[in-house]
């Protein structure tokens, strides 16, 4: 039996109250060549444990050769690290990794994965950031802080 509160309205459920509370303060997109990893390591290792937001890690990797990303990064920065499944939501102070012969995007925190494109094999990053961007612009979010950075050449 539901109570009621004193205003009369019915709480929310449990899965709704936990949806809520597991939502990033922010994701960001952090994108890399394949020889990134020392760069994505310390930047997770200076990361405080508890930052509110959610990470997605990009890298241009060889799309046929299984990676070992998520366990390196795991191993040398004691973050969790997770290979990105599709339809995978994004939660706060976790890390998530593109896996090898994919292509990603994002969209209201959740990843989505398809098989990798061969004529963009090479702009993976770009082509993550570039979506991200016009999803974010055509969802009306120009007031929000989350918009991507330019890739740097």
């Amino acid at each position: 039996m539901n109570k009621r509160s004193r205003d009369g309205t019915l709480p929310k459920s449990v899965s709704a109250r936990s949806k809520a509370a597991i939502r990033p303060s922010a994701i960001v997109g952090i994108g890399a060549s394949a020889g990134g990893l020392e760069a994505f390591i310390e930047f997770l290792k200076h990361l405080p444990a508890d930052t509110g937001m959610g990470f997605v890690l990009v890298q241009h990797l060889d799309p046929s050769h299984p990676s070992i990303l998520p366990e390196l990064l795991c191993r040398t920065t004691g973050r969790r690290v997770t290979s990105v499944e599709d339809g995978m939501p994004v939660h706060p102070n976790e890390v998530y990794v593109i896996p090898p012969n994919r292509s990603m995007t994002i969209t209201k925190g959740v990843l989505h994965l398809r098989p990798r494109e061969e004529r963009h094999d090479h702009r993976l990053v770009d082509e993550f950031f570039a979506r991200w961007a016009k999803i974010r612009r055509t969802a009306g979010s120009a007031s929000s802080c989350q918009a991507p950075l330019p890739t740097a050449r």
